[in-house]
């Protein structure tokens, strides 16, 4: 009778070992599942925005390095900078 008694004890105490484990386990998942849920969208976004930045950035310094762009720009600059020498004598 005595074995019996503690042998069911002993059954209990792994039956609520294994439970609380559990228990613990699915928390922790949902913490887990939370956390991904609420941050990683975000992160996910960020990263995303500042993969387009610096390729916009590196589409431009391509651009910059291709000769006949660099010389349109060139040209630009040349005729912005005529047009406010022009319009800065015009004030004198």
């Amino acid at each position: 009778m005595r074995s019996n008694s503690s042998r069911n004890h002993f059954q209990k105490i792994e039956f609520e070992t294994y439970d609380n484990a559990w228990l613990t386990r699915c928390i922790m998942m949902d913490i887990w599942f939370q956390w991904t849920n609420q941050w990683f969208p975000l992160i996910v976004r960020h990263l995303e925005s500042q993969r387009t930045h610096f390729m916009f950035i590196k589409r431009e310094n391509m651009l910059s390095t291709d000769s006949r762009s660099r010389k349109k720009k060139n040209d630009a600059l040349h005729r912005d900078r005529a047009e406010s020498a022009e319009s800065y004598q015009g004030f004198t």
